[in-house]
């Protein structure tokens, strides 16, 4: 886990570092499959973005990373969100195109759903970090 969060956190202060040179304003990530927030609170405290919206099934999960979020001050930069990542990035295809500027997935040992990987492939993020069990 802390090698996983050193890579995260390296890649998105590369993104970041290298996205302050050019006329982009702000850096978005959408995390989906986000568990208890534990990649999301160290994004969040590291002050490298200015937006975090997660994605979590488990109601457990969610209860957890809303209190992880909560404890660590960062309810005003990250929003939590309860659902299904296949049905959601679905529904929400359109509106995730052109918000988020960084993907980040760390899915269970299943995979990646199709919706999420056509999301993933289609879509206009300009980074895709994949966090693999496997």
């Amino acid at each position: 886990m802390k090698d996983a969060l050193s890579w995260i956190l390296d890649r998105i202060s590369y993104i970041v570092n290298n996205r302050r040179d050019t006329i982009m304003e702000r850096t978005s990530l959408l995390e989906m499959y986000c568990g208890c927030g534990a990649h999301t609170v160290a994004v969040g405290k590291s002050g490298l973005l200015e937006e975090i919206v997660v994605i979590e099934l488990d109601y457990r999960l969610i209860e957890a990373c809303e209190q992880n979020v909560k404890l660590n001050g960062l309810s005003d930069l990250v929003h939590v969100i309860q659902g299904d990542a296949e049905k959601w990035a679905k529904r929400s295809y359109k509106w995730i195109e052109s918000k988020f500027d960084i993907l980040l997935v760390d899915p269970p040992r299943a995979g990646l759903d199709e919706s999420v990987c056509k999301m993933a492939k289609n879509g206009t993020f300009d980074h895709l970090l994949y966090i693999s069990c496997g």
